[in-house]
């Protein structure tokens, strides 16, 4: 065992690695959930470059390893969405994008203690999902670290971007930018990380581990919104 940990850490990740990569990965989960278990897997994370690479492919294996019963994430948004859409058709019409637009409903109509949003704001301009998902100049580098999980896109608000990344603590996640497999990832992260978001940002997260992953429990608040959306 120790010569395959040592070979996953000093593996360099590409195209002819990642099979192997993956081989490596199921194998050594016992000393990942130590890690998560010492709330140190941002360290892990900083000695196994594979674990940041292959498009976020390792959170994936990880996570599935952790929830193997998970319900289907794409078949869970594709239903959230259409609800979501149909129930609040009136709402952020501005958003042309319907899946960046049923997260900022989501996240509307699941406000956290001091998620407040100044009168004078304008809509068309804010980012409902800032803390969440950020969209950044394609010529501004993305940050060198953040103490929780978020994902950064580097475009125009509310559209897919030219390359997106994940940035927790100070290891960055460069992932394709595919509007729903980054969140996917991100939201697989945290549970991977065995990270905390930010107190403002619980009820979003809440709700959509358990509609769209399967795992943990609704909120008041989220079974609110659930019953208005069925």
């Amino acid at each position: 065992m120790n010569a395959v940990i040592k070979e996953l850490k000093f593996l360099c990740p590409g195209p002819n690695t990642k099979l192997r990569a993956e081989e490596l990965w199921s194998m050594t989960i016992d000393e990942r959930n130590e890690m998560r278990r010492k709330g140190s897997f941002d360290c892990y994370q900083l000695d196994y470059p594979v674990s940041t690479a292959f498009n976020g492919s390792m959170i994936s294996m990880e996570f599935r390893a952790m929830y193997p019963n998970a319900q289907d994430f794409d078949e869970r948004l594709s239903s959230l969405q259409s609800k979501v859409l149909t129930r609040y058709y009136d709402l952020l019409g501005h958003i042309k994008n319907d899946f960046m637009r049923t997260l900022c409903i989501i996240r509307q109509k699941s406000p956290s203690r001091g998620a407040k949003r100044a009168r004078d704001a304008d809509p068309t301009k804010e980012n409902a999902l800032k803390g969440i998902i950020e969209w950044i100049k394609p010529e501004v580098p993305f940050p060198s670290k953040h103490d929780s999980p978020i994902l950064y896109i580097k475009g125009n608000l509310f559209e897919v971007g030219s390359s997106a990344a994940i940035i927790w603590k100070q290891s960055t996640i460069m992932l394709n930018p595919e509007m729903e497999h980054c969140f996917r990832i991100l939201c697989e992260s945290f549970v991977v990380f065995n990270a905390v978001c930010q107190p403002t940002d619980k009820q979003f997260y809440t709700f959509v581990s358990y509609v769209l992953l399967g795992i943990g429990h609704l909120t008041t608040t989220g079974e609110r919104l659930m019953q208005s959306i069925e």
